[in-house]
């Protein structure tokens, strides 16, 4: 299960692009704000169709959707990529 760090940046992203609440950000997606929830707190997976709809409706990059929803994954990502960049 996620932590509610995870919904407050999303809400804060959301805000910034404004959007006054999950159920006016869910009309726009066309995505049900219970599945949005249950993505936000890791009950289940959001699905790479699902994050570029976001990102799309947020106008950000999909990384920045992604490090939301997946902030443990990016984080090992980026730190592979380090890895590599350091070796040559």
């Amino acid at each position: 299960m996620k932590t509610n760090d995870v919904r407050e940046e999303f809400y804060t992203l959301m805000k910034a692009r404004g959007f006054k609440s999950f159920r006016e950000f869910a009309r726009a997606t066309g995505i049900e704000v219970s599945n949005i929830h249950s993505n936000l707190t890791g009950q289940f997976t959001l699905s790479i169709q699902r994050a570029f709809i976001i990102a799309d409706t947020l106008k950000v990059p999909i990384d920045n959707v992604l490090s939301i929803f997946y902030p443990e994954e990016m984080r090992s990502n980026q730190d592979a990529v380090a890895d590599i960049a350091v070796k040559y």
